[in-house]
């Protein structure tokens, strides 16, 4: 059986995923909350510092992607790619 957490809205940041991990541990996959992509502007910041923490001590974090604007779901899987996840659902 695979165990996997996913984000809740405000609690679930890169803090709770190291605490969880560090002092629990058990979980199989982590996924962070959607890196929501309307436009370049529109992305919040907070979003993308959770995902691109280098704090994440998380084993098997996955970042989500939504949008409905293909070449910025593009641009944002490169960018995930180029930092080091190789899963990324959308």
């Amino acid at each position: 059986m695979i165990l996997s957490s996913s984000p809740l809205q405000g609690l679930t940041d890169v803090v709770f995923r190291n605490l969880h991990e560090e002092i629990w541990g058990g979980i199989d996959q982590y996924f962070g909350p959607y890196i929501r992509l309307e436009s370049p502007k529109e992305t919040k910041k907070s979003q993308l510092r959770d995902t691109y923490s280098t704090s994440n001590k998380a084993p098997t974090f996955t970042p989500q992607l939504l949008g409905n604007q293909a070449n910025l779901l593009i641009e944002e899987a490169k960018s995930l790619q180029e930092f080091g996840f190789r899963f990324i659902p959308y």
